[in-house]
This record gives C-alpha cells, structure tokens and sequence, in this order.
C-alpha cells in the first residue's frame, strides 16, 4: 500500500510540475480586440477578395455533393 501511495504522490508532483511548466499563454479570446478592418484599403480589398473565394467554394463544394461535376483535362494545352 505504501509503495501505491509513493507512486501516486510521484505522479501528482509531476503533473503539477507539468502544468507550471507549461510554456502556453493562457488568454481570453472574449477581451481580445479586433483589429479594424478599414485602417487599411488594402487590407479591405484582401478581405472582399476572400469572401468572394469563399462563396465561390461554397458553389463548388455543393456541385461536387451532387455527383454532377465533369472534369476536362488537356494534356497538352496550347501556349499563347
């Protein structure tokens, strides 16, 4: 019994010691600010950009769930 009580003390003393290691910062994302998105045109545009890509994979995964897709490969396209 003795022996089982060490090892679980051992065990409790390395977890602990674990935790106070951790080199993870612990943050709230509900106080995180966010950043504004109009501080920069660029970054406005990137972000139109995205969503447009975004809605275009939406599309696309939608056409693919039906089974309705083709695809068409050329093997040797012509350079221009």
């Amino acid at each position: 019994m003795h022996r089982r009580f060490g090892w679980a003390i051992l065990l409790a003393i390395g977890i602990l010691l674990g935790y106070a290691a951790n080199p993870h910062e612990r943050t709230n994302a509900s106080a995180a600010t966010q950043p504004a998105v109009d501080a920069d045109p660029q970054q406005a545009e990137i972000i139109n950009q995205l969503k447009d890509v975004k809605a275009e994979l939406k599309t696309l995964n939608a056409m693919f769930r039906t089974g309705e897709a083709r695809v068409v490969v050329v093997i040797n396209p012509s350079t221009p």
